[in-house]
């Protein structure tokens, strides 16, 4: 009789929502990275605060962010204009290389995130830099566009819903400065982070070459 009761019970509890704030900040001196989560509504939130880029589940994506954030900021650090223009040129090629390891993995990472059924409300990403050359801040600018845009719509295309979209970028032409943050909110049931989490287990185990079929629980 209890285990009859306790079925339902189990299956509410899959198809509870849990809804997350994510801040990813960095500006050289109080940077962080932190979730508030909450069950059901607000005021049964709790705010757990991660040291930055110590949280394994969202470590592999916000390490993209963050390999971009450490290029630009290693960059700013440079001195002299010709050493400063070889950086930009050889940065440009390490870029890709970095997308090129990260996204060797981005199979698994795509079962993951495909599986988890995301509905992002709120995605807010600016950033603002300054190389102290207006000439190559402007170079910067395309690329970073261009960088920002890739991941948009990769992202975009892997969410159940993707709204709220802010993306910024402010070159300063007249000083070396850089600053970043990116806010996320976004809701996910409990069920499919087990479910995703079970499915990345099993392609695993098979290799990477099971060809999982998406289960997906009610809205």
């Amino acid at each position: 009789m209890l285990f009859l009761l306790l079925i339902p019970l189990l299956f509410l509890f899959l198809l509870v929502p849990l809804n997350i704030k994510l801040n990813y900040i960095r500006d050289g001196k109080n940077d962080e990275f932190y979730l508030t989560v909450f069950l059901l509504v607000k005021p049964f939130g709790l705010r757990v605060v991660i040291p930055y880029m110590q949280f394994n589940l969202f470590k592999p994506l916000v390490k993209i962010f963050a390999d971009i954030d450490t290029y630009l900021t290693d960059l700013m650090s440079k001195r002299g204009e010709e050493k400063m223009e070889r950086e930009i040129n050889g940065g440009i090629n390490d870029l890709k290389k970095m997308f090129k390891n990260v996204f060797k993995k981005k199979e698994i990472i795509r079962v993951f995130i495909e599986n988890l059924k995301i509905n992002l409300y709120e995605f807010c990403w600016k950033t603002e830099f300054g190389t102290g050359n207006a000439a190559h801040t402007g170079i910067l600018t395309g690329i970073i566009w261009s960088i920002k845009g890739v991941i948009v719509s990769s992202l975009g295309s892997r969410m159940n819903k993707f709204s709220g979209i802010q993306i910024k970028v402010n070159p300063v032409f007249n000083k070396r400065t850089f600053k970043t943050r990116l806010r996320c909110i976004f809701s996910v049931k409990l069920g499919n982070i087990i479910l995703a989490t079970l499915k990345v287990v099993v392609y695993k185990f098979k290799g990477g070459t099971a060809k999982c079929q998406n289960i997906r629980l009610k809205n």
